[in-house]
């Protein structure tokens, strides 16, 4: 059974247990009082669990910026529809409240359009403060923000997403509603989250098979192997290796990188994931022949469903990559395509006859190209009047 631990202030618990009822996984709460807690809190706990929730985004954010995540973490959040549903509470009660004095404490000044996007004027829309949930001094710039904002008599109402500061509201006198996600929202977060974990611990299992060809196999070629990673099967012949192992162990290794650095010699490599050998090798030869057509340049994990470019690359060098292969589907060479990307860079406009000679080709299966790109949305035409003749048709690329 799937094992969860909750992290929540004590404040919270009632609420998220009575909309777990009937969740088919073991539960366990786990309470803290300030923000400070929560890294230990995460390191103490994340062994023991399959995942681990947070009862709001600050308590994700702070875990999420000060440690390094070897467990699954989520959070409950609420959402348009449970916001608009308090402020519609809210309203009903008092028809006439001037939401220019409503701070709302949850949300900063550059996530307002998300949320109440051409629902107020801007005389009328709510206090809105800068606010890092990744802050541990978080509690205490809040609590500033009130005191200031009571002082200043420019509140009537604070609406606030966290339950701790619910005592520090009571004390000061301080009008407030609480928010807290609806009972149907924290359910579905928690189902998304058992799937999520499922889905994980199976890939976890997956198979990963691993070809390489070298130009000579040294022979200390497994030990090399085994300082990667112990957890693997290696098999050499004349000049290849043929590596098996678990995904987990593949992932935490990273072997297809540091296997890149350790090995100084050019070499093609591939790797496959499946859910038994035969899909693992097969997916390994198909990411081992995208390998060799880009000269090495680039590690690739096929797996049934999906393509991962592995290798560290710069934006611009992986959108280039994405566009050749768009266009290696339309049967347009490689080296073709490297020329039609240099030509879309410089935004360049082309005719049949220039690109013709620009690819060395003829200007009948120029015209076949960019029709074919036209047909597919990567390119579109414009007729431009000329002195004399027809009017000459320019096309420029969109990739």
């Amino acid at each position: 059974m799937i094992k969860l631990a909750i992290l929540t202030p004590k404040n919270s618990y009632e609420k998220i247990k009575s909309s777990l009822k009937g969740i088919e996984c073991e539960i366990k709460y786990i309470f803290y009082n300030n923000l400070y807690d929560l890294e230990d809190l995460y390191l103490k706990n994340a062994q023991k669990y399959d995942g681990l929730i947070t009862s709001g985004p600050i308590g994700f954010e702070i875990i999420k910026n000060s440690v390094s995540l070897f467990t699954p973490l989520y959070h409950f959040d609420i959402s348009k529809g449970d916001l608009y549903k308090y402020l519609f509470n809210i309203l009903k009660e008092n028809p006439k409240i001037d939401f220019s004095r409503v701070y709302i404490d949850f949300i900063s000044p550059e996530k307002k359009e998300y949320w109440f996007q051409d629902i107020f004027k801007k005389e009328e829309e709510p206090i809105f403060y800068k606010i890092d949930f990744s802050n541990k001094n978080l509690y205490e710039t809040l609590k500033n923000n009130y005191i200031n904002l009571k002082k200043e008599n420019r509140i009537d109402i604070v609406l606030t997403r966290i339950s701790n500061m619910v005592k520090f509201l009571k004390k000061e006198k301080i009008s407030f509603d609480f928010l807290f996600p609806s009972e149907e929202n924290i359910k579905n977060t928690v189902q998304e989250v058992i799937k999520d974990i499922k889905i994980l611990k199976s890939e976890k299992k997956q198979i990963i098979f691993g070809k390489i060809l070298l130009n000579k196999v040294e022979e200390d070629i497994e030990e090399e192997i085994h300082s990667i990673s112990k957890n693997c099967i290696v098999k050499v012949s004349d000049k290849g290796l043929e590596i098996l192992m678990i995904y987990e162990d593949f992932v935490n290794s990273n072997i297809a990188l540091n296997l890149k650095k350790k090995l100084k010699e050019k070499f093609f490599s591939g790797w496959g994931k499946g859910n038994y050998i035969n899909e693992a090798r097969y997916n390994a030869e198909k990411a081992y022949q995208k390998n060799k057509e880009t000269d090495s340049e680039l590690i690739y994990l096929v797996s049934t469903n999906s393509e991962i470019i592995l290798t560290e690359i710069d934006n611009e060098k992986k959108k280039n990559i994405e566009i050749i292969e768009k266009l290696k589907e339309l049967n347009i060479t490689k080296q073709n395509s490297e020329k039609l990307i240099e030509m879309f860079q410089i935004r360049e406009k082309v005719s049949c006859a220039s690109l013709a000679n620009y690819l060395s080709i003829s200007e009948r299966t120029a015209n076949r190209l960019l029709l074919k790109l036209e047909e597919n949305n990567l390119a579109i035409s414009e007729l431009i009047k000329i002195n004399r003749g027809r009017p000459k048709k320019l096309y420029q690329f969109y990739f």
